[in-house]
């Protein structure tokens, strides 16, 4: 397996690279630990000085790289049964760009980063670097929220409003996750107009999986609210959940603008790791 860990250096980045290291050990998977310069404006109008400029802040983002590598390793050294193979890079750009261009070249399993939810007008708008990571990679993201504690991942909540894709998207995450030995929760949330209908849907999910075992111990549960945040939330505690899994369909951008998935409220919400699947 490969994950992609990309960073700003910041003490969010540094705990998800902490949980990376984590994830890793348990999935013996190899991470790749990626952190981007932002291009400075040419104000000058001497391209020189500016092309000179960014040279010196990538080598020196290099240096800082490799204590922070090291740094993250002696924090978790206890908890790893051996360190996990870390290979890392500088590159120039826009971040989304530059990690959505790394995963389409590179073919990662996962990305896992750090995110400090929405704080601003102007970010619920354009999105955060983790939002805009969910919406234009093609494989699974595992977000860490900035005050997430390192803990093991014992029980696993995957929620839906019932996707035709969800079989798929199920199985994947059941695969990527069976390292992990847990509890699996299939959390079927809806809101109560919708429940007859999709009742019956959820049915035929659980009936699929019942005669197609995911490998894993599987609950199944049905949520009706007009708050389905809430009632997510209230089930995360109830249950304890450590890992919430949820999957994010292609919308368009006006839809994202308007009429936030339930998956982007969450991400912005959860207090504990979020893994966003994509078909």
């Amino acid at each position: 397996m490969k994950i992609l860990v990309p960073t700003d250096f910041s003490e969010t980045a540094q705990n998800a690279f902490r949980h990376a290291l984590i994830f890793a050990d348990k999935t013996q998977a190899e991470l790749h630990v990626l952190h981007v310069v932002y291009p400075i404006a040419d104000t000058l109008d001497i391209p020189a000085l500016a092309a000179d400029v960014i040279s010196s802040k990538a080598e020196a983002a290099r240096e800082v790289m490799d204590n922070y590598v090291a740094y993250g390793l002696s924090q978790v050294s206890n908890q790893l049964k051996s360190p996990p193979k870390i290979t890392h890079s500088v590159e120039v750009g826009g971040p989304v760009a530059i990690i959505q261009k790394w995963v389409e070249a590179h073919s990662p399993d996962l990305v896992i980063m750090g995110t400090q939810g929405t704080h601003s007008t102007i970010e619920k708008i354009l999105g955060t670097v983790s939002s805009g990571v969910i919406a234009r990679v093609d494989c699974p993201v595992l977000i860490i929220p900035e005050q997430a504690d390192i803990q093991p991942l014992h029980t696993i909540a995957y929620a839906t409003d019932i996707q035709a894709s969800d079989p798929f998207e199920i199985w994947k995450a059941s695969q990527l996750l069976a390292p992990l030995s847990a509890v699996f929760h299939i959390v079927h949330i809806s809101k109560k107009e919708e429940e007859a209908d999709e009742g019956i849907l959820f049915k035929e999910l659980r009936a699929y999986f019942e005669s197609h075992p995911l490998g894993l111990q599987t609950q199944f549960h049905h949520l009706t609210s007009n708050k389905l945040e809430n009632k997510l939330n209230e089930f995360m505690t109830n249950f304890e959940i450590d890992l919430l899994v949820m999957f994010r369909p292609e919308r368009s951008f006006i839809d994202r603008l308007f009429r936030p998935s339930y998956t982007q409220k969450m991400a912005r919400k959860t207090e504990i790791p979020m893994l966003v699947m994509k078909t």
